[in-house]
């Protein structure tokens, strides 16, 4: 049995998966599985894994019977696993060559630990790198339960994509939840540190990659981000509440984190609202989505509405601040003090104060 399943689900990622391969095989610990689940792929992909399985017999190749979707396929290759540790990979990402050492280290320095995730270099579809991501400024373990409530509070997921983590098998239990259609990561991540905690390595040990046919743009780009954080909010309600924050505080927060992508889509990307209604969301639960979507609609509105009126009532303060200020100044400017001050300051009486003084000292030297 080997000590490391290194689970990579794959569906028609021709385009970098020879390279996601060959950064598997240069780990500095060798004593892996390399588990590829072809879904379906409608290119290459699969000649290409089988090429690689061919010549190394760590690598186990094998086509699902039908397209399972990202999450299912993950699951199904987990399923397979036989390593005492799971190590998640993705057809467009790389792993540095200590990847799978380092990680081994971070288990091996408590048994607290039941998730280790590391920094990740982001590369853009040339390979070529933009920048390093990484959530702290050093190494270190911390509770699970704190870095829930970090993820939950700020509405993000600083654990990382699923190259950059790594877990032992027996926390795999129900694997990812299958219904979430882009934050099934981070929903997994939250339930495996409810039994134990989080080593951070502060090192990009992989490296993730930006471009626009990845699933991560698509899924953003229909907005199914948002669904899902919607779902996150419900499932963590009680946890929420806890730390101050009520459902409608975190249904706010979640449209205004949508608002603001959907804003840089538009500004960075000319993105229309005609192109993003019309991307195929490729899911069996379509009235489900739908239902979903009228319910995104309708806080959306609603928080748009609940804005104005606060903007409203911040404008009237503003206009009556406005206002006592006037009415004052215009106090102050019917005083007598003030109207012998404008005097002093007249040009004229200055000019004639300016002639006097000079006579008076005309007539002193005199």
């Amino acid at each position: 049995m080997p000590t490391v399943s290194i689970c990579l689900p794959v569906y028609n990622g021709e385009r970098f998966l020879a390279e996601a391969i060959e950064s598997a095989r240069a780990q500095t610990f060798s004593d892996f599985e390399l588990l590829i689940a072809d879904d379906q792929s409608q290119d290459s992909s699969l000649d290409i894994a089988r090429s690689y399985a061919e010549k190394d017999s760590r690598i186990v190749v094998w086509s699902n019977p039908v397209n399972l979707g990202l999450f299912a396929n993950y699951n199904a290759a987990m399923r397979r696993a036989s390593g005492k540790y799971v190590k998640l990979f993705a057809q467009d990402d790389l792993l540095a060559p200590k990847m799978l050492e380092r990680a081994l280290e971070a288990f091996a320095s408590s048994p607290a630990v039941n998730l280790v995730g590391t920094a990740r270099l982001e590369i853009n579809e040339r390979g070529e790198s933009e920048k390093v991501t990484k959530q702290l400024d050093s190494s270190r373990l911390i509770a699970g339960r704190d870095v829930i409530d970090g993820c939950l509070v700020k509405l993000y997921n600083w654990i990382g994509e699923p190259s950059a983590v790594m877990f032992p098998s027996d926390a795999i239990g129900n694997g990812f939840d299958e219904s979430f259609h882009h934050l099934g990561d981070l929903e997994y991540w939250l339930r495996i540190l409810e039994r134990g905690d989080y080593a951070f390595i502060n090192e990009p040990l992989c490296q993730f990659r930006h471009h626009r046919g990845s699933a991560t743009n698509k899924n953003m780009r229909t907005l199914l981000c948002t669904l899902d954080m919607f779902r996150l909010g419900r499932i963590y309600r009680d946890r929420l509440s806890g730390l101050g924050i009520d459902e409608q505080e975190f249904v706010r927060r979640t449209v205004e984190f949508s608002a603001h992508y959907v804003h840089t889509l538009v500004r960075e990307e000319g993105v229309v609202g005609r192109e993003i209604a019309s991307i195929a969301v490729a899911r069996n639960d379509s009235d489900e989505l739908l239902t979903d979507y009228r319910e995104l609609a309708f806080q959306a509105l609603y928080q748009l509405e609940a804005a104005q009126m606060q903007a409203a009532a911040w404008q009237a303060e503003c206009d009556r601040e406005r206002f006592a200020n006037e009415e004052l100044l215009r106090d102050i400017q019917r005083s007598r003090s003030w109207r012998l001050l404008q005097a002093v300051k007249s040009p004229r009486l200055a000019a004639l104060a300016r002639t006097a003084i000079s006579s008076l000292g005309s007539v002193g030297k005199r």
